[in-house]
């Protein structure tokens, strides 16, 4: 019997998430709280992916709208899911790396979507050191932004849907619960420093990323409160000081709007 907190095929029966096995298994995460509006269209993302070994491991905080009953009925599509109150996104992501079996872990926002480059790519891991990574679609519009290297780290983050993690990363790793929205930038700039993990690009769109979710409404103030003394730690004298030129410009670039706002408005009265 399944207990009402707690569900999936891979704790109620003995069925396989290994349609193939010469080709690895690979763990999707999301992590979820009222998520209702987008929770089936996330999970049938995942299920018509062509690519046949994928356990999605659904980790709810204790919804209070459907969301849970949207887990039940699918149940029998779900590796394995649960719900109970956590201390946010990566306190989930924690948690549910402890229900993996997959020797890659990709994760994806309730509001997201995989695409089919997601199959594509996945047919393409092969080294258990390397971190995949693809590109998504934005608002709409494809993010092809190429290979990061430590300088673009500077300015931007790896998509967190377009990344395979090899299992070995969260052997040793864990997202730092202290961010609250951007622990999988601290998790990366770190990896990039110890250079056990190499990162290799492909062309492909790997997942559609929403911006409903709160990264798009909100800022991780510890993150922009240790950024600095953070790339300098992990990435470097050279790409620190690429930083504090992008801090200077973007404050000369302030400087000047409100300037010509003035301006703007000085010539609104005069007219």
């Amino acid at each position: 019997m399944i207990n009402m907190y707690q569900g999936g095929y891979s704790f109620s029966s003995s069925q396989s998430s290994i349609k193939d096995s010469k080709l690895p298994l690979i763990s999707i995460i999301t992590v979820v709280r009222n998520g209702e509006q987008y929770m089936q269209s996330c999970i049938d993302s995942v299920l018509t992916q062509s690519y046949p070994n994928i356990e999605h491991i659904i980790l709810d905080g204790g919804s209070t709208d459907r969301t849970v009953e949207i887990l039940k009925k699918n149940n029998d599509q779900i590796a394995f899911w649960q719900t109970e109150p956590d201390h946010g996104i990566y306190d989930a992501m924690n948690k549910a790396i402890q229900h993996c079996s997959g020797k890659w872990y990709m994760f994806l926002g309730v509001d997201d979507s995989l695409m089919g480059g997601f199959s594509e790519l996945a047919q393409r891991l092969t080294c258990e050191n390397t971190a995949y990574y693809g590109c998504v679609i934005y608002r709409g519009v494809p993010q092809y932004d190429g290979a990061v290297d430590r300088f673009k780290l500077v300015r931007s983050n790896i998509c967190h849907q377009a990344l395979f993690y090899p299992r070995v990363v969260f052997d040793e790793h864990k997202y730092d619960v202290a961010y609250k929205i951007a622990a999988d930038n601290v998790l990366l700039l770190r990896l990039w420093k110890e250079k056990k993990i190499k990162f290799e690009y492909h062309e492909l769109i790997v997942a559609v990323f929403n911006h409903t979710g709160i990264s798009g409404y909100d800022w991780d103030r510890l993150f922009f409160k240790n950024r600095s003394k953070l790339i300098y730690e992990h990435l470097g004298a050279l790409p620190y000081l690429y930083h504090l030129y992008l801090l200077f410009e973007e404050k000369a670039n302030k400087k000047i709007m409100k300037r010509v706002n003035k301006v703007k408005k000085l010539m609104k009265r005069l007219n």
